[in-house]
Formats: structure tokens, C-alpha cells, sequence
């Protein structure tokens, strides 16, 4: 106990993941654009590593990976702020597009804004702008269960 410890952050393997993260509510806001978020599609699970997707409870009927793919893209392009406040569920509630379930209510929560677009709940570290994310890929969207993933790349 009381031991010094140093340690040493790779730089360039935690700014992938950065951005691989914001490129996943870059895509989620894309899907608010278009009017599927947060209804008939709800986000309630997402994973942003080596085979990043967002979940939604929900289906829809037709193809929209090209229209998808392209709102995010044009997103990107626009290089629109993101900025995070931490705040109680309460406030977030009256501000957040949407609010996932199971959230704590004991300590503020992090807030993600993009600007002109809205806020979400979030817990990863985030780029500061939608222009470094890069460009984004949507791979695959499949349906099933009741449920719809979408899995994308950041190129």
C-alpha cells in the first residue's frame, strides 16, 4: 500500500478506440436524422472494438444501410462538435433524445452533445469533433428477433 506506480497510455491504439467509439454515436445520431431512432429503433447496447455495432430493440422493413451510411458520412464531413458535461439522471431525462434503460441513479452521468443535434447518455472517452472520426462504413444490418444490428467500420 502507499507503493508509486507509473504507467504509460498507447496513444495511437487509445485514439482508434476514440474514435471507433464516436464513429458508434455518429452512426446513432444518423439514425435520429433519419427518423428510425429512438422509434421504431431504441439503442440499448453497443460495442466498440475489433467488431464494432449498435443494437436496437425494434425492426424496420426496409434497406437503409447506403442512406445510413451516407447521413453518417455527411455528418463527419461537417465536423460537428462534440462536447460531455456530467449531470443527474433527472436533467439528462429533460435533455437526452433518449434514455437507456438500467441507467444509475445514484451519480451524475456523462452526457455526450453533438452539435446542432443532440444528447445522449455515454460512458467512453470521445474525439472532439465528428471530422476525426474519419470515414464510416456500415458493414452489415441485420434483423431478428426483434431486434436490429448495426455494425460499422471506421475507415
Amino acid at each position: 500500500m502507499g507503493d508509486k506506480v507509473t504507467g504509460e497510455i498507447d496513444w495511437n491504439r487509445r485514439y482508434k478506440l476514440m474514435k471507433i467509439h464516436s464513429g458508434g454515436h455518429v452512426v446513432d445520431f444518423a439514425m435520429y436524422l433519419l427518423g428510425y431512432s429512438p422509434a421504431p429503433l431504441m439503442p440499448f447496447k453497443g460495442d466498440h472494438g475489433k467488431k464494432p455495432f449498435i443494437q436496437y430493440t425494434g425492426t424496420i422493413e426496409k434497406e437503409i444501410r447506403q442512406e445510413l451510411e451516407g447521413k453518417a458520412n455527411e455528418l463527419i464531413t461537417k465536423n460537428l462538435k462534440i462536447t460531455w458535461s456530467f449531470m443527474p439522471l433527472d436533467e439528462l431525462t429533460k435533455e437526452a433524445i433518449y434514455i437507456q434503460p438500467g441507467l444509475p441513479t445514484n451519480k451524475p452521468l456523462r452526457k455526450i452533445t453533438l452539435e446542432g443535434v443532440g444528447s445522449v447518455a455515454d460512458g467512453g472517452t470521445q474525439v472532439g469533433s465528428t471530422g476525426e472520426v474519419g470515414k464510416i462504413g456500415i458493414t452489415a444490418i441485420e434483423s431478428q428477433a426483434g431486434t436490429t444490428k448495426v455494425s460499422y467500420l471506421v475507415l
